[in-house]
């Protein structure tokens, strides 16, 4: 390992100075580059330890978080700085209370701590030289205390947040002025270089807005919330902070789409940042900072009165959210907005007389989640269509029973918590009998119970379906219907498909081969089902189809009651389904709009070239080569010599009789050369090449 020294010379921090601002002044004050300032740090290159000797974004990122061990003392031989000085300059120094990690311990990007590293305020920069503050990097973080301002977020220049991308390696920092590369630039060495000291635009940050900052500071860094519905009963930082964002992002989600919001003393300037010239807030990822100063001053006049909480959450809840991380205060003041005292178990109950052969029948008729045609109908707004698929069975199951949540969700085998399917259900029921959907679930159930469905969906439920549709059948049914086969993520939204046509299953009950990481891929493998082809379809049902054969199962694949049972008469367009994979080879496909494979055979068998059927279907000749082969069809010879027939003694007699070479072989068809040849083996006489050619015509004449 090099051994490292200390600098001739140090910059000190100043107070609230992130450490990768810090490392820019360093550079900067050196005039080097800010790779050979974190290489002369000890941060990365031959004397740091094997896994930061090379730089990379993410341990810049890491280190701004925190600084372990190993960096830690690094910096502190090289510049002499204390170690709670260095410590200082990292964003869990001072949010460590709220501080939250995923599954796999990585930094959640929802925690406070998650840096945002765009907004500045140009007045900070001026009278700091250029030198960003830690506050800036907060997610919380949207206004300027100081000089009573919302914070800038984008370059006035290139029009991008300055520091979404890190400081280029081979650069010479300049302090308070954009590094972001401006677009289609030619030399890659080229930044914008505009100056963010330059004031383009104050927006005014009004008291009630810097109060709400100042609380939200105040609750970090005393590590409780005690203002406004957490002053009786305090709460830790994290549900505080949780519970703040979550109602901002309502607020927000109200003003988009038009609602009439109260905004309290958000200044105008504030609000026509925010807002369009119709009035509908703009909607811009990520946030700038004027839409997390409204949301925070939003939520923080919220907290602050039940009223007007109660107003912004009533009728904005979606019932499938949950509200396990959020503090009792939150839990309550949503549980008033549902108006969860109101009682529709029992009126679900007694929509329909009881199943004359009892509950469990009639789960084995049902699937846990509904059939799909049933659930285009059934839609309930604002909620996941997985849990709304559940909540329609459920509901389904409870009709003419006395069945709880509980014991219908077991019936079925749904995984699903019993309060979300609950909170679900109650939605079913409207004052508007436009909007009811009752009425279809009784008419089902009464189906159901009349009715003899083709499918055992109990016995389906017990089946292992791990080895459903091996990766090698799925490479050989994307190239039978020539689309692209992906990798692991198509094949698990393939077989999940598979899944949910078989068992009827919440796509969480799916082995763990292919069971989904996230909501997304849920969302990707419904909407897999529009983008199929319909020869990929076929081929996806005979393998559900071979699978139900393998386990004895004489069923069709999919089933659903008729829709006509609800009164319903939906035009279904199957024109109207355009979405479709991408082919893996355009060229066959191309080629199957000219010739089918049967008409593609019977013209080559015929005696047609490559090269004119390429021309015919506008396809390239080792396309039609490459087809054929894999028929196994055998090819002709592409170069192969000419076959002639020729007659030894017609055209020794036609020589000796004085025809020339010439006139032989265009009479045969071949070259004057291959006569010639026939003519020396046949031991005839050449004669000396000139003089007047005699045709066979002028022979024939003078004899």
């Amino acid at each position: 390992m090099t051994e490292l020294r200390r600098l001739p010379f140090r910059v000190r921090p100043m107070p609230d100075e992130p450490l990768d601002s810090w490392l820019e002044t360093m550079a900067a004050a050196h005039g080097v580059t800010f790779g050979q300032m974190i290489v002369a740090l000890g941060l990365s290159g031959p004397a740091a330890v094997e896994q930061d000797q090379h730089y990379s974004v993410g341990r810049l990122n890491r280190w701004s978080f925190h600084l372990d061990e190993g960096p830690l003392e690094r910096l502190i031989h090289t510049t002499g700085l204390s170690a709670d000085c260095l410590q200082a300059m990292t964003r869990s120094a001072f949010a460590s209370t709220v501080t939250k990690y995923t599954l796999k311990g990585r930094l959640s990007i929802q925690c406070p701590t998650a840096g945002t590293q765009g907004r500045f305020c140009p007045e900070c920069l001026l009278d700091s030289g250029g030198r960003w503050r830690l506050s800036w990097t907060y997610a919380f973080v949207s206004m300027c205390p100081r000089h009573r301002r919302v914070l800038s977020d984008i370059c006035p220049s290139c029009g991008e947040a300055p520091r979404a991308r890190p400081q280029p390696m081979y650069l010479v920092p300049r302090p308070g002025c954009c590094h972001n590369r401006p677009h289609r630039a030619a030399d890659p060495r080229q930044r914008c270089g505009a100056d963010l000291r330059d004031e383009t635009g104050r927006v005014e940050a009004s008291t009630g807005m810097l109060a709400a900052q100042r609380a939200q500071f105040a609750t970090i860094s005393q590590g409780v919330g005690r203002f406004g519905m957490y002053r009786d009963n305090p709460q830790t930082a994290p549900l505080v902070m949780e519970d703040l964002r979550t109602i901002a992002r309502i607020a927000v989600r109200a003003l988009v789409n038009g609602e009439d919001i109260d905004a309290g003393d958000i200044p105008s300037a504030t609000l026509g940042k925010a807002l369009d010239e119709d009035g509908i807030l703009r909607k811009e990822r990520p946030r700038t900072s004027a839409l997390a100063a409204l949301g925070a001053s939003l939520a923080f006049q919220a907290v602050q009165d039940p009223d007007r909480l109660f107003k912004l959450l009533h009728g904005r809840i979606p019932p499938s959210a949950v509200f396990d991380q959020h503090s009792l205060q939150l839990k309550v003041s949503v549980a008033r907005s549902r108006g969860l005292n109101m009682r529709h178990l029992t009126h679900i109950q007694h929509l329909v007389p009881p199943p004359p052969s009892g509950a469990k029948e009639r789960a084995r008729k049902l699937p846990a989640q509904i059939w799909p045609e049933w659930a285009a109908q059934l839609r309930i707004p604002k909620t996941d269509p997985e849990l709304a698929a559940a909540a329609v069975s459920t509901a389904v199951m409870i009709a003419g029973t006395r069945l709880s949540h509980v014991e219908a969700l077991e019936m079925l085998g749904s995984p699903l918590p019993r309060h979300r399917v609950r909170d679900t259900t109650r939605l079913l029921r409207d004052t508007d009998p436009a909007k009811n959907l009752l009425l279809p679930i009784a008419r089902l159930a009464i189906y159901l119970d009349a009715e003899n469905p083709p499918i055992d969906y109990a016995r389906r439920r017990a089946l292992d379906y791990a080895s459903l549709l091996p990766a090698v059948d799925w490479n050989a049914i994307a190239a039978r219907v020539n689309t692209r086969r992906g990798g692991a993520p198509r094949l698990r939204q393939i077989r999940l498909l598979l899944y949910s046509w078989l068992s009827g299953n919440h796509p969480d009950q799916a082995p763990q081969l292919f069971r989904p990481h996230s909501a997304a891929e849920v969302t990707n493998a419904r909407e897999l089902a529009a983008s199929l082809s319909h020869e990929l379809e076929l081929e996806l049902l005979n393998v559900a189809r071979r699978f139900l054969e393998a386990h004895r199962i004489n069923e069709p694949v999919r089933w659903s009651p008729p829709l006509d049972v609800a009164d319903w008469n939906p035009t279904v367009d199957d024109a109207e389904r355009t979405a479709r994979w991408p082919v893996n080879q355009p060229a066959r496909e191309h080629l199957r709009t000219t010739f089918t494979f049967s008409e593609l055979v019977d013209e080559y068998r015929s005696g047609r070239a490559l090269k004119d059927l390429a021309s015919d279907s506008g396809v390239g000749r080792s396309v039609i080569s490459r087809v054929l082969k894999e028929a196994g069809i055998e090819l002709r010879p592409a170069h192969a010599p000419r076959q002639v027939v020729v007659d030894d003694d017609r055209i020794r007699v036609d020589y000796q009789n004085g025809r020339t070479l010439e006139a032989i072989a265009r009479e045969l068809g071949c070259s004057e050369s291959t006569v010639a040849r026939r003519l020396r083996l046949l031991d005839v006489q050449l004669r000396a090449r000139g003089g007047r050619t005699k045709d066979l015509a002028e022979v024939v004449i003078s004899e």
